[in-house]
């Protein structure tokens, strides 16, 4: 959920928004607003959103993941650390604090993305 808060509003305006930014204001490689600028304005666009960008999310959802299925423990941002500290994850004063960043860390995204959201979407 958090995640499709905070993707979903970038894609709501981004998603059309971008390549024709970068159709008409092309940073390099062709002349703005002409068909050379097409395939780079969608080149920049991908860059900016593609499969790659997501390699960030892909990580820690695994290091959060795989503890979690595969050996039966709780699901929080903490049990990442269990590749290092082992058994002694769930108690350690690291995964804790790990959970506390990580409680902050959503609680300032969402209200992060929802007041960009709001400017965003008055924007577009």
């Amino acid at each position: 959920m958090l995640f499709s808060c905070g993707i979903g509003v970038g894609f709501l305006l981004w998603g059309v928004a971008e390549p024709l930014y970068h159709y008409m204001q092309t940073p390099y490689m062709a002349e703005p607003a002409t068909p050379e600028a097409i395939p780079v304005a969608l080149q920049i666009t991908s860059l900016h959103w593609g499969l790659h960008t997501w390699m960030g999310y892909c990580i820690v959802g695994l290091c959060i993941a795989f503890p979690a299925f595969r050996y039966g423990k709780p699901m929080n941002i903490g049990i990442a650390l269990y590749g290092l500290l082992g058994e002694r994850t769930e108690g350690s004063v690291w995964a804790r604090l790990l959970d506390l960043i990580g409680a902050v860390a959503t609680i300032g995204g969402i209200a992060t993305v929802l007041g960009l959201g709001v400017i965003s979407i008055d924007y577009g």
